[in-house]
């Protein structure tokens, strides 16, 4: 079990790339790397990586990525044990969230927590309706992005599984 938290340390797609490709990336089970400079081609670092075969949480608020670098991470079978995401105050635009909704990978998780993305009202109501959002996934989103329209749909159509609080990664 490793945890591994390098928050807001300013580190770019490089480091990130040695960081997921050390030797003993393979037994990481949770990475915090909010608030860095990783960009799309440290998603894409992360993505790549044979490494990360055991991640179970994965945050990567604050770090400029786009549905360029989303695509990479959600095309990436080898992070089949990812349950917790986290993708906050990210550029994500309806073209980001609309990957999500479309991927199998979304199934698999546990807890998204997709505040202060750029996604539109209507990008994430067609979200909500994907396929792929499973019983047991919960949504966290801030209440202040979308307006009260949006979020008595959210909560209409999936209840409790859209929560506006924090989610808790101290379990993981």
């Amino acid at each position: 079990f490793k945890e591994l938290d390098v928050w807001s340390n300013e580190l770019g797609p490089e480091s990130i790339f040695s960081l997921v490709n050390a030797d003993w990336a393979d037994s990481l089970t949770h990475l915090d790397a909010w608030g860095n400079l990783i960009g799309d081609d440290g998603v894409k670092a992360i993505a790549r990586s044979s490494k990360l075969t055991s991640l179970r949480s994965l945050d990567l608020s604050r770090n400029s990525i786009t549905a360029n670098g989303l695509r990479a991470l959600l095309d990436h079978q080898p992070l089949g044990e990812l349950r917790q995401l986290s993708l906050c105050w990210n550029p994500i635009t309806d073209e980001g969230v609309d990957l999500l909704r479309a991927s199998p990978f979304l199934s698999q998780l546990i807890d998204l927590e997709l505040r202060r993305i750029e996604a539109s009202s209507d990008a994430m109501l067609r979200f909500v309706e994907s396929p792929h959002f499973g019983p047991h996934l919960k949504l966290w989103i801030d209440e202040w992005t979308w307006d009260d329209k949006v979020k008595h749909a959210l909560r209409e159509r999936r209840g409790d599984q859209v929560d506006y609080g924090y989610m808790d990664t101290e379990e993981w």
